[in-house]
């Protein structure tokens, strides 16, 4: 978690989405923010592969980086777009263009049943390397958090 300067970023308005949210915890490594649902996000194009319009409240968990935030404290989540749709990939598209060129590899080699769930298969494993590689990912994908006034 880093104090987030537009300013000096030189990044505007448009290329960060920003939502409001209370601190729900604090620990050494970590805070873990309640994010509120956006008035923005009815009017947003991408909202169906967002994934925070889902349910009222989203909990995320950001690095912490001793900013003075504490328990209850209001706060602004930025994170840019660059990283949210590279998020998406990784999370949504890249898995299901796995699915289908695995399903076309497997099917020349075995059955259709048997096909079906060496693809599914090699999906799972996918997502098992991401929950390993969970901490590179976290630096990857940097979410800011600014105190509110």
């Amino acid at each position: 978690m880093s104090k987030l300067d537009l300013n000096s970023l030189n990044i505007n308005d448009k290329d960060i989405i920003t939502h409001t949210g209370i601190v729900t915890a604090i620990t050494d490594k970590s805070v873990r923010v309640s994010l509120q649902e956006n008035p923005n996000c009815t009017s947003c194009h991408a909202k169906a592969a967002c994934g925070i319009v889902d349910t009222e409240t989203k909990l995320i968990e950001i690095r912490n980086n001793q900013q003075s935030v504490k328990l209850h404290d209001r706060v602004n989540v930025f994170i840019e777009n660059k990283s949210l749709i590279k998020a998406i990939f990784i999370a949504y598209v890249f898995p299901f263009i796995l699915l289908f060129a695995s399903l076309i590899v497997f099917l020349i080699f075995f059955k259709e049943w048997l096909a079906g769930l060496s693809s599914l298969l090699v999906v799972t494993l996918y997502y098992f390397s991401l929950h390993f590689i969970n901490n590179f990912l976290k630096k990857e994908f940097q979410i800011s958090i600014l105190k509110q006034n």
